[in-house]
């Protein structure tokens, strides 16, 4: 086969599967991950560091990743996790409205 009709195919394929929009329920965990830098250097054995200013947070975890790497790529994609009634939950439903979902709670 050659390379064009090789690309075509694909094309096609991934054209069906679009309009297919595969329904993806995943089950899992979402964090809000935070980073502290403490210098260019890892700390000695019984070393105490300090930071290098304000933390940065970012919201993950492996279940809300996937559900959202899944929306992205086309699906209907529904993420079923459990996050705490507090500022840290309030950033994940927000993170994953943005990103398209539907975070419901109850």
């Amino acid at each position: 086969m050659h390379r064009a009709a090789q690309i075509a195919l694909v094309l096609a394929t991934t054209a069906r599967a679009l309009e297919r929009r595969p329904k993806i329920t995943v089950v899992g965990s979402a964090n809000l991950d935070t980073t502290l830098a403490v210098g260019a250097r890892l700390p000695r054995k019984g070393e105490t560091v300090l930071t290098n200013g304000d933390p940065s947070t970012a919201c993950g975890g492996k279940g809300a990743n996937q559900a959202v790497a899944c929306a992205r790529l086309g699906a209907d994609a529904t993420f079923v996790g459990n996050v705490g009634d507090d500022a840290a939950g309030a950033a994940l439903v927000e993170a994953l409205e943005l990103a398209g979902g539907d975070a419901a709670r109850g």
